[in-house]
């Protein structure tokens, strides 16, 4: 029987995983109360991670060096 999933290399086991963490900080409820410059610090969180999260996924994926072309 063939896998059916690619394999995942380290570094991208830890960017799921980072962003797994960081998804649980983000909508934990201690966070909802919290008012910064008008705008709840889940809003803020979730903001960051917008920007931040796909920034870093590209930057993750384009700098492996296993599949450069010549």
């Amino acid at each position: 029987m063939y896998k059916q999933f690619f394999h995942l290399k380290k570094r991208e086991s830890f960017f799921l995983l980072g962003n797994l963490v960081y998804a649980v900080i983000a909508f934990h409820p201690f966070w909802s109360d919290k008012i910064v410059w008008g705008l709840s610090a889940t809003g803020w969180l979730l903001a960051i991670f917008m920007v931040v999260s796909p920034l870093s996924a590209l930057w993750i994926f384009l700098s492996d060096k296993s599949d450069h072309r010549a």
